[in-house]
């Protein structure tokens, strides 16, 4: 059985939010690395599409800046399938 690639899609500008929602802190975990530890057993790789290439580095996650900038979660999925070497 071959694994997918886990891509979290974290490029948003958290406007509403006030500050960035990936490094929210609940019930002292950072969001991020509990959704990197949920996806990791079902994937050979987890990676994620930010607006900046290694925005989340300084947490041991592998950023990728967005392929197409400001197209919201589309532009993460974009970023996601280049990667995987889906869509060129």
């Amino acid at each position: 059985m071959v694994l997918p690639i886990a891509c979290i899609l974290a490029g948003g500008r958290s406007s509403r939010f006030g500050t960035n929602k990936a490094r929210a802190v609940v019930n002292g975990r950072i969001q991020i690395l509990r959704i990197a530890d949920m996806v990791r057993p079902l994937a050979t790789e987890a990676i994620v599409a930010a607006d900046t290439a290694e925005k989340y580095a300084d947490l041991g996650l592998r950023s990728l800046a967005d392929a197409m900038p400001f197209l919201g979660p589309a532009g993460g999925l974009k970023t996601a399938l280049q990667y995987a070497g889906l869509n060129r």
